[in-house]
């Protein structure tokens, strides 16, 4: 987390707008919407900051803004170790290796990565199997959780080794049809449900949210909708009005939307019956082998 204001004391950032410190305000912050992708040689993080406010020139600014760090750079010098990008930001290890290799070609680079990812696991592993036989690595008490007096559950589970293959069978094609009909649900609660914009307009501030309805509808159309008394999917496909302002092509995109879903609850009832069937041929042919079992100990006690 870059939050400069707790790391260096004393120290204000700068507007990123008017570059002043004098009406910066450092509390109360609120954390940014879209952290940063941290990216490094051997692993990735995400590099987070809050928002500040000035009161003079009445914005909000990140703890990352180009011009706040540009202004600031004297005092965090040392300090801020990141290479800041639009959108995504590299750490110190990965930043020196790009500015010594930038005359290597992509594919050098690309190779050169992969050996030394592999070489820094297998540095790991040694370490690590080094510290096991040395007897370094102190064994956990299973029935307990770590730095705590509160009891696990491993003791009360029963590990079943040998499993009949019919048994196997009958519980793999329980769960299938319990999770189509899991699946059948969802897909149902979906193509019935009627979807609020305001809803739609308040996921998509955030950019990391993927998968949202109505691709083509954005924050724009949605706060038209909404001022034309449009509020949800729904009323959008009953609009009748004629307004100019709402386009025919803004309903084709929510009914193709609904067709979609409707095409998917009919593929998962396909589904869930093909389950119901495959579980019941096979639960009648298990009580055909029962039988048949039964029939011969009969017998093979008729004949003794």
């Amino acid at each position: 987390m870059w939050l400069p204001h707790l790391i260096i004391p004393n120290y204000v950032p700068s507007c990123g707008r008017c570059l002043s410190k004098v009406a910066v305000s450092i509390d109360p912050t609120k954390w940014v919407e879209n952290p940063k992708m941290l990216y490094g040689l051997f692993s990735h993080r995400y590099l987070d900051t809050k928002y500040y406010k000035c009161n003079d020139c009445r914005s909000d600014f990140v703890g990352w803004h180009p011009e706040t760090l540009k202004k600031d750079a004297q005092e965090i010098a040392g300090v801020l170790n990141f290479r800041m990008s639009k959108g995504f930001a590299v750490d110190e290890a990965l930043y020196t290796f790009i500015t010594t290799h930038n005359t290597d070609s992509t594919a050098l680079i690309h190779h050169r990565l992969k050996k030394s990812v592999a070489d820094n696991w297998i540095n790991n592993a040694t370490h690590y199997f080094k510290a096991v036989l040395s007897n370094r690595v102190k064994k956990r008490n299973p029935d307990y959780l770590d730095g705590t007096n509160q009891q696990t559950l491993d003791r009360h589970l029963e590990i079943i080794v040998d499993r009949a293959p019919a048994e196997k069978r009958v519980k793999r094609l329980r769960a299938s049809l319990a999770c189509a009909e899991e699946e059948l649900q969802s897909a149902q609660a979906k193509a019935s449900r009627d979807v609020q914009f305001v809803n739609i307009f308040n996921k998509k501030k955030n950019r990391n949210v993927s998968g949202l309805p109505f691709k083509g509808i954005g924050r724009e159309k949605c706060l038209v909708l909404i001022k034309h008394g449009v509020i949800s999917a729904k009323a959008l496909l009953e609009y009748d009005k004629g307004s100019p302002a709402i386009l025919e092509s803004w309903r084709d995109v929510v009914q193709a939307c609904y067709d979609n879903l409707t095409r998917q609850v009919f593929m998962l009832q396909k589904k869930k019956k093909e389950a119901e069937d495959e579980l019941k041929d096979e639960l009648d042919l298990q009580e055909i082998f029962a039988a048949d079992s039964d029939n011969n100990n009969e017998t093979e006690s008729i004949n003794n």
